[in-house]
């Protein structure tokens, strides 16, 4: 194992009243390099979204070849009785007006 020194941080502990230096050590993997570049970064974004664009057209195509699921005419029957509007004006009171 071969572990590097990349820094060396001057008096940043303070232990008993004494300051005491820091090290920053690091141990690379694969080779030194990221396990991905940022091409590949870009690739797997570009990727993404276009799958995410074709599964919306498909969607579309599919909703837009199906027949709707209410249909667009106005029913004359239906299960709920609806309120009608009262007639306010009687044709015949039994009264006459002289």
């Amino acid at each position: 194992m071969s572990f590097k020194c990349v820094r060396r941080l001057q008096g940043f502990y303070l232990i008993n009243g004494q300051h005491y230096d820091s090290y920053l050590f690091v141990f690379y993997i694969n080779g030194g390099r990221s396990p991905c570049s940022p091409l590949q970064l870009v690739l797997a974004a570009v990727t993404c979204m276009r799958s995410g664009l074709k599964s919306v057209a498909a969607r579309l195509r599919r909703n837009h070849d199906k027949s709707p699921k209410w249909p667009k005419c106005k029913e004359t029957h239906t299960l709920i009785p609806m309120q009608k509007k009262r007639n306010l004006t009687c044709e015949c009171t039994g009264y006459d007006c002289v």
